[in-house]
């Protein structure tokens, strides 16, 4: 009698891929009046005024690949076939 087997097999495959692209502009100023504060007696001072620029351009990518295979085989040394009789 032939010995039964159970045979498996698989494989996967996975395939990713990602891409990030960002931009950023920040703009801020301030200004102060061009008379001074005359109330606290600095008529006349002319304070400046203040600006600051940002840009920034960021740029990320990711790729993954991965491979999967899988192989099992099991074998039974021993099959009973028919009833089972027992004496004593």
């Amino acid at each position: 009698m032939g010995f039964p087997s159970i045979v498996h097999a698989s494989t996967s495959t996975a395939w990713q891929h990602d891409t990030l692209d960002a931009f950023s502009y920040d703009d801020f100023s301030m200004g102060f009046p061009a008379g001074g504060y005359a109330p606290f007696g600095w008529a006349g001072l002319a304070f400046p005024s203040i600006r600051q620029t940002s840009i920034r351009a960021i740029s990320m990518s990711h790729t993954e690949f991965s491979h999967t295979s899988e192989f099992t085989a099991i074998g039974y040394p021993y099959v009973s076939a028919g009833p089972y009789y027992y004496f004593d």
